[in-house]
């Protein structure tokens, strides 16, 4: 087994290389950001909700809690801190794509499937072990990466556990692994299909910019919905998912009527002294409303992600496996 796996990572030398690259270089960037934030030691007496607040008003005197929250902002607002906080949006993706579309794709574009093909005891073990090959690759180097970014974005809401915050969630942790995974297989079975590299990763790259753009939607409107529970009125929770509208609410009861209408029905007008009449809107009217997920139910809420994800992921690995057992070999 050891000298299959070693034999695949050999072969593919450049894409091991930067599944490598990418999951220490993004757990070292951001350990290093997460460090410099803890360096400002912003007061925990300062916090709001966990976070650190913003102050707008320049003429306020300068105080102890202004002070460091400035600090804290301008490290937080770099344009370098960005790229680090917001790595999880592609990285993943990049790394499973790469080694994906070389398993297969790559050696049929490179004319030697036929003879791998010719030597193996069948097609689908062949697969099979690339395929352990890439997951014992991808999944420790994502894994480092993922938990570094947790630690990251527990530096940013200093007073906030960032395994109680949904705040980034699907970018960090354990969904590094999810999406290297989900984007290796798809990309697998994408390869099988087109025969050729360069053009695999172009297309793979354009899935998955659309699978990260709507999958979570998806996830929040059905695997996650039961999760939510009503607020009235919409009211913000530090840490807290909003999964979606609640609509409007008035006095606890859902509010369908027009909302200008409402207003406009419901003012208040005194007669003038001088003539005339002053009309007011009443303080309060209807609320929005949301159902949302309270950050102390982040594990229940990503393992049922993360099941979904892989329920996907199983799928996309099976149609890799048919496809290739019913490719021809150019």
């Amino acid at each position: 087994m050891f000298e299959r796996v070693w034999l695949t990572w050999k072969q593919h030398r450049f894409e091991t290389g930067l599944v490598v690259a990418i999951g220490l270089i993004t757990a070292v960037a951001a350990l290093i950001e997460a460090w410099r934030l803890n360096s400002v030691g912003f007061p925990s007496s300062c916090l709001s909700d966990g976070r650190v607040p913003y102050w707008y008003d320049p003429a306020q005197a300068v105080t102890a809690c202004q002070a460091a929250g400035q600090r804290f902002h301008d490290i937080h607002n770099e344009f370098d801190f960005g790229l680090v906080a917001e790595a999880g949006q592609l990285l993943p993706f990049l790394a499973g794509l790469a080694l994906g579309a070389q398993l297969v794709a790559g050696e049929i574009d490179g004319g030697t499937a036929p003879f791998a093909w010719t030597l193996a005891d069948s097609r689908w073990k062949w697969l099979l072990w690339k395929l352990v090959a890439a997951v014992l690759l991808l999944v420790p180097f994502m894994l480092i990466a993922g938990m570094a970014e947790d630690v990251l974005q527990g530096a940013v809401n200093p007073g906030l556990s960032a395994y109680a915050s949904f705040e980034n969630y699907t970018a960090r942790g354990i969904f590094w692994v999810l999406w290297g995974v989900a984007a290796l297989c798809g990309t697998v079975a994408l390869g099988t299909i087109i025969g050729r590299a360069s053009p695999t990763v172009l297309v793979a790259l354009v899935i998955c910019i659309f699978a990260r753009g709507t999958l979570e939607p998806a996830l929040n409107a059905t695997v996650l919905r039961p999760l939510a529970v009503l607020e009235l009125p919409r009211i913000h929770t530090p840490g807290e998912l909003v999964v979606s509208s609640g609509g409007l609410y008035l006095d606890g009861q859902p509010f369908s009527g027009d909302l200008q209408t409402w207003y406009q029905d419901n003012e208040t007008c005194t007669a003038l002294a001088g003539g005339g009449t002053e009309c007011h809107s009443p303080e309060q009217g209807p609320e929005d409303s949301s159902y949302a997920i309270p950050g102390n139910q982040y594990w229940p809420v990503v393992a049922r992600g993360a099941a979904a994800m892989l329920a996907g992921t199983a799928v996309l690995a099976a149609l890799g496996f048919f496809l290739v057992g019913r490719r021809r070999p150019y």
